[in-house]
């Protein structure tokens, strides 16, 4: 389904490798249904419409999940506290012996915020219940929560393993000649720029790929039936074209805690007022502690229920094209009508209008003849 999703756009081959990258980070959209084999740069140009529905999809998530919190905000912290509470507990009774298992069972509730944040965008009761909605298949969603965990280590080691694989080849050997004074060093500088590139670039390729599995405790307390591995793979299906949304709700939210928090802290060296404007960034930093996770979950809860939500989708007959609609039914449901010729009157000759005769006044006849006396 996929690939067919690429070859309709063109995307097939090696010259749309780069493009097929891309917009595996941005969605592809109805409006802009375009051929792009021309690479990036031309994607860049003609696929404005992309950056649209990322922006919009992320304020709607954002809208959500404030609304939500606005109504319970005290509730949902207490619920989220509850749940950090739960898991120390477990920690500290089973430590250090059984310790695994205290993180297992912090594994499982952390499963049941998500049905809290779930059910809180739905407009139900939100209660402490929700919070062992996991343990009803104790192993397949830990199953699911280790599993998705453990990849996302592969992919660090991996970052970790590449850029150490770097510099033991490019910059191990200058460093040898450094030592030995047989060399100057730039070999050296070089290598170790290349391992330090070589570690950002995978670093940055494995948080792309923990993106993927942002999605996968929300699928393990919503599908009774899904597996440990079936929950990561649909996972990466559903983020496929929604990273960008993802990497949006986390990038945004804490350039805004750091701006704040950097201006407030400019402030606090003005004198006399310095001291209030450092209660307000004790106060806000104290509200950005208690509520990022409550606020975070529900986004992300927002962002899953728009992706597996089915899109409304009007029926044939009333999508417009070009400002006028198709007509008041469904296309299989339109009758066939032959095409009507506008009506014409048969040709007639042009008549000419009738002229009377004038009238001349009576006179009677007169006989010669029999002229009168």
């Amino acid at each position: 389904m996929e690939n067919k999703r690429f070859q309709k756009r063109g995307l097939s081959g090696k010259k749309g490798k780069k493009s097929r990258l891309f917009l595996d980070i941005l969605p592809l959209t109805p409006y802009n249904d375009i051929k792009l084999s021309g690479g990036v740069k031309r994607l860049f140009r003609q696929s404005k419409f992309m950056y649209l529905e990322v922006v919009a999809v992320f304020i709607q998530a954002y809208k959500r999940a404030i609304s939500v919190l606005a109504k319970k905000p005290f509730r949902l912290w207490g619920l989220s506290l509850l749940a950090g509470v739960i898991g120390v507990f477990a920690s500290v009774l089973t430590f250090p012996a059984l310790s695994l298992v205290g993180t297992c069972f912090t594994m499982v509730v952390g499963v049941g915020m998500a049905k809290v944040y779930l059910d809180g965008l739905d407009g139900k009761q939100v209660n402490s219940d929700q919070l062992f909605a996991g343990f009803k298949r104790f192993w397949s969603v830990l199953g699911g929560v280790a599993w998705k965990m453990l990849w996302s280590f592969i992919w660090v080691i991996i970052a970790c393993v590449g850029a150490l694989a770097v510099f033991l080849i490019f910059a191990l050997p200058s460093f040898f000649s450094l030592m030995s004074r047989s060399g100057d060093g730039v070999g050296f500088g070089i290598g170790s720029a290349l391992a330090i590139l070589t570690f950002i670039g995978l670093m940055v390729f494995a948080y792309i790929k923990t993106l993927s599995y942002s999605f996968v405790e929300y699928l393990l307390i919503t599908d009774e039936k899904i597996s440990a591995t079936e929950a990561l793979r649909k996972s990466v299906r559903l983020t496929r074209g929604k990273k960008g949304q993802i990497f949006l709700a986390d990038f945004v939210f804490g350039v805004a805690v750091g701006l704040v928090t950097g201006i407030l802290t400019a402030l606090t060296a003005i004198p006399y007022l310095g001291f209030l404007f450092g209660i307000v960034l004790v106060a806000f930093l104290l509200v950005v502690l208690l509520f990022k996770n409550v606020f975070m979950g529900l986004t992300y809860a927002a962002l899953f229920k728009m992706a597996t939500e089915p899109q409304p989708q009007q029926p044939y007959g009333q999508q417009p094209y070009g400002g006028q609609p198709y007509g008041g039914q469904p296309y299989a449901q339109q009758p066939y009508q032959a095409p009507q010729q506008p009506y014409q009157q048969p040709y007639q000759a042009p008549q000419q209008p009738y002229q009377q005769a004038p009238q001349q006044p009576y006179q009677a006849p007169q006989n010669p003849a029999n002229p009168q006396q």
